[in-house]
């Protein structure tokens, strides 16, 4: 066995034991937490139960579009909300430069690190997704241990968040490597352009119907007309 097979070894030997010094950590509430699950409501969850406060599919476009369906704090512009209750739960805005970064990684740096924390943030987004996934895939998902416990799907936004954050700096570190290399950076500009076309298209054909601004500041009286978040 070579010097760097055997530094790679201790990496993985190390990770093992972190994350079993984790497990052993959170035994103090993970323990009692199954004991006590026989007398909750979760001793026999259902699948509506399961999968409430999944994410609608729309909400896909809040990566790069906070206010798709409404809200704001008025300095810039403010709407009604019209989407469905429990917002901060189903948005998982990235921003433009972050989303730009991650898809960078993937198209520039195709390397086994890549593509886990890509496939890492496509199973989670359709995790958030719950119910509202497609081919029915939450119904699997509700079959496995531990998983079919806890609900609020959306809440699985939190893993799309980190693995796009990784991926973002993926793609800078690539970047930073090729700034010297023309069709690179060509490329670069090309994929920042169509994620700034998406979120052009996505706040403006692609938000629903009954999407308005609230362009009423005051009633005449001076109370505030502005609804939403």
């Amino acid at each position: 066995m070579s010097l760097a097979d055997v530094a790679r070894l201790k990496r993985y030997l190390l990770a093992i034991a972190f994350v079993a010094i984790g497990i052993m950590l959170a035994a103090v509430q993970i323990l009692p937490t199954f004991e006590l699950l026989r007398n909750s409501v979760r001793a026999s969850t259902t699948y509506d139960f399961f999968t409430s406060f999944s994410m609608p599919k729309r909400f896909v476009l809040g990566l790069v579009a906070p206010y798709l369906m409404g809200g704001g704090d008025g300095r810039l512009f403010r709407a009604p909300y019209v989407g469905p209750p429990y917002y901060p739960e189903m948005i998982g805005y990235a921003g433009v430069l972050a989303i730009m970064l991650g898809i960078a990684a993937v198209v520039f740096k195709r390397d086994a690190r890549t593509k886990f924390w890509g496939l890492t943030f496509a199973v989670c987004l359709l995790l958030a997704m719950g119910g509202y996934a497609p081919l029915q895939f939450y119904r699997v998902i509700y079959f496995v241990p531990l998983l079919n416990l806890f609900r609020v799907p959306a809440r699985h936004l939190m893993e799309v968040g980190f693995a796009l954050a990784v991926l973002a700096g993926l793609g800078m570190t690539r970047l930073q490597r090729a700034r010297e290399h023309g069709p690179v950076l060509v490329k670069t500009a090309f994929v920042a352009i169509g994620v700034f076309l998406l979120t052009l298209v996505a706040v403006t054909w692609l938000r629903p119907p009954e999407f308005r601004l609230d362009r009423e500041q005051h009633r005449p009286g001076g109370a505030h007309l502005y609804a939403g978040l």
